[in-house]
């Protein structure tokens, strides 16, 4: 993974510029500054943006970017990526010809510049070439944070780890990951999600298996392995229904398990998964 830093700052001014950071020349991660950092060329070449939130100085390099592709590149097109509330921001208050042209028309409806895409909150989604996972931070608006897929630490001797948590301050004056990993093998992580019953829980869905914590607060916290009724296989995606009632895993060749959402502890007499 390639990844160069556009900008990092709040605003715009000599010597700084809004946040953006761009991932395998393809994918920004916000998008503050595009044009001001890249080619022409180097903007045509991207594909993707995810978004954490709607303000200026995150999104503003859209704005132009799309601009860009209407003038010289109408052919092409890059996509917006975020929660919904975010996408709805952009679309009701941006993208409205009135405050911005309107580029999901331009240059037509069926093959406009600009395209939206609204991500699941706590769910994992391809965005290109990677994958992303929204998670919930304090902002004064909305806004999510995002993990993705992790690797070995030898791919990163710098930065080990495979669970990371994001914590965003007023304002987003700064923010911090820590990482809590603790005792989980290192192994990729593909897929992470939190019980909202009892969210001091946590499931990771690794290469090999089911991971859990019932204290995600603790530095570190503890992780156990979750064996009852699954196959040792990798766990790529995880849901919850929107009545907050089972976890769904979905395993890569082994098919789809479901398992009763408690509002405690993992119980000691657990009954396992159930194969769908």
């Amino acid at each position: 993974m390639r990844l160069k830093v556009l900008g990092a700052y709040g605003s715009d001014g000599q010597g700084q510029r809004p946040s953006a950071f761009l991932v395998d020349d393809h994918v920004l991660v916000d998008a503050g500054t595009v044009g001001g950092a890249l080619s022409v060329p180097e903007q045509i070449a991207i594909t993707h943006a995810v978004l954490s939130h709607a303000h200026l100085d995150h999104t503003v390099g859209l704005a132009f970017l799309a601009d860009t592709l209407a003038m010289v590149a109408p052919e092409r097109s890059v996509t917006a990526c975020s929660i919904a509330r975010v996408i709805e921001t952009l679309r009701t208050h941006v993208f409205n010809d009135a405050l911005w042209p309107d580029f999901m028309a331009i240059p037509n409806r069926d093959a406009p510049v600009l395209k939206l895409r609204e991500l699941p909150e706590e769910g994992e989604a391809r965005v290109g070439e990677l994958w992303v996972t929204p998670v919930r931070v304090e902002h004064t608006i909305p806004t999510t944070g995002f993990a993705a897929v992790g690797g070995f630490d030898q791919n990163t001797p710098a930065t080990p780890g495979h669970v990371f948590e994001v914590a965003c301050t007023a304002n987003c004056a700064s923010f911090t990951w820590t990482n809590k990993s603790g005792n989980l093998p290192n192994i990729p992580v593909d897929s992470i999600i939190g019980n909202p019953l009892f969210p001091q829980q946590v499931f990771a869905g690794t290469d090999w298996g089911l991971y859990y914590t019932d204290d995600i607060t603790q530095n570190p916290p503890t992780w156990f392995r979750f064996q009852a009724g699954l196959p040792n296989t990798m766990i790529w995606d995880m849901a919850i229904d929107r009545d907050n009632t089972a976890l769904a895993v979905f395993t890569r060749s082994r098919g789809a398990f479901a398992w009763v959402l408690p509002d405690g502890p993992v119980p000691v007499g657990l009954l396992g998964f159930e194969v769908n």
